[in-house]
């Protein structure tokens, strides 16, 4: 998937707008203003501040689209509805009625979990393409060592997070994904890889192996940016 759905865009930005709703509904009731943090920080209750955490922290997991929002949205909906009935229950400013609602909105904003996109990416996190760097299509000449065995190949394209690795389907059929690791020996770096994906040709795209570059260090993170930005 090319491109990030529009529905985990829009969860992460529901889940950023939990948070901040509670200081911003503070300042409102309490009339405190914005830079009176102190004053702010001292009406949160331990459950708002575990619920805006949560909710920051999905936010980041929903914009990259990380599986590990499954789990944690419904903590968060718990929470929310405890919070809600708790606020409903004892506090003048909001009615039971409005605590109820506010819920049943929270509970309503699971299924967005249903929606196409989102659940495509959710079960197929290596799909995640709009998280890749852009690869630029360059042949180069590399050496790739494959459990101590030395072989030619030559790149199709390259990021500074990967590439694609023409080579032939007897090659490809030697295990080469189940590897911990490659070595890429190409422009003066000695780079570690792991096979990602194994392609067959198809389109404008040859037969060979993608591969994730592991543990770059700063000079050849440095170097790579030369090489796909030259």
């Amino acid at each position: 998937m090319k491109n990030r759905p529009f529905s985990l865009l829009l969860l992460s930005i529901i889940f950023a707008g939990i948070s901040v709703s509670f200081p911003l509904q503070i300042m409102y009731l309490y009339e405190i203003e914005i830079w009176q943090l102190k004053s702010i920080f001292n009406k949160l209750t331990s459950l708002n501040l575990s619920i805006m955490a949560l909710c920051l922290v999905s936010s980041f997991l929903a914009y990259q689209g990380k599986k590990q929002l499954i789990f944690i949205s419904p903590l968060i909906t718990i929470l929310v509805i405890w919070n809600n009935l708790l606020v409903g229950w004892y506090d003048a400013y909001y009615s039971l009625n409005e605590s109820i609602f506010s819920s049943l909105a929270m509970i309503t904003m699971q299924t967005i979990f249903l929606f196409p996109g989102c659940r495509y990416v959710m079960s197929n996190q290596s799909k995640r393409w709009w998280m890749q760097k852009e690869r630029r299509k360059m042949n180069i000449p590399i050496k790739l060592i494959a459990d101590q065995t030395p072989m030619d190949a030559i790149t199709y394209d390259i990021s500074e997070s990967g590439a694609f690795v023409q080579i032939d389907r007897e090659t490809v059929a030697k295990n080469l994904i189940s590897l911990p690791y490659l070595t890429l020996n190409f422009s003066g770096l000695a780079i570690k890889a792991a096979v990602v994906r194994i392609n067959e040709a198809k389109g404008h795209y040859p037969e060979g192996v993608g591969v994730r570059f592991l543990r770059l260090t700063p000079f050849q993170t440095k170097s790579l940016k030369v090489i796909c930005h030259s």
